[in-house]
């Protein structure tokens, strides 16, 4: 009995799986209010009442999708050394170059998903809203770290400012998204924190 209620199990999360890899797919040709669940389940080949078995509605499933994308990027944010805070800042330039180069896809999904429901679905709202609290948080740390290292002035007010920097990589990921060919999420990102970091910097 235990084998057979663990390859159940296991079907139910490689079906969560496909569900999740189609509407990724779907959401990102025809945006999310284009997408119907019929679409999903149609290309997954099941029934429409299996997507609402595992995920409930369409916008449990657009947040389930959303946090698998915030996990790939939040990685990258996490992930390699820093051992100044020059290169703490650097790091949110390479992590925007990430986004528009092998991570482009699911960046531009991510935008264009928070562009189309930041004010409509409350599940989705919350979901937004929740990523930009812990990436406020993580800028907040940067900030800290730095005065702690004595890298950066001891008078700034880290929470608007990371306020302030949470709002600028909205505005440039929304600008990237319009026009993605000519504009360079990279550069924008690598010119504001640079200039941050000089202007914040007690050298």
């Amino acid at each position: 009995m235990t084998g057979v209620k663990g390859q159940v199990q296991a079907r139910g999360v490689e079906r969560r799986r496909a569900i999740v890899e189609a509407a990724t797919e779907l959401f990102a040709r025809s945006g999310y209010h284009d997408t119907s669940l019929a679409d999903i389940a149609r290309t997954v080949g099941i029934a429409r009442s299996a997507i609402a078995h595992h995920f409930g509605s369409k916008d449990q499933l657009l947040v389930t999708v959303l946090r698998a994308i915030d996990r790939r990027a939040l990685a990258q944010i996490g992930s390699g050394d820093t051992p100044t805070t020059r290169d703490a800042f650097q790091r949110w330039a390479d992590v925007a170059r990430w986004c528009e180069g092998e991570g482009r896809a699911i960046t531009l999904l991510s935008v264009r998903m928070e562009t189309e429901n930041v004010l409509g679905s409350d599940l989705a709202r919350a979901h937004f809203a929740a990523r930009d609290r812990s990436i406020h948080h993580l800028l907040v740390t940067m900030l800290r770290d730095g005065i702690r290292r004595n890298d950066l002035r001891a008078d700034i007010d880290v929470e608007a400012k990371a306020a302030e920097m949470l709002a600028f990589g909205a505005g440039a990921a929304f600008t990237w998204l319009k026009d993605p060919d000519q504009v360079s999420l990279g550069d924008l990102h690598t010119g504001y924190f640079t200039g941050q970091y000089t202007l914040l910097s007690t050298s």
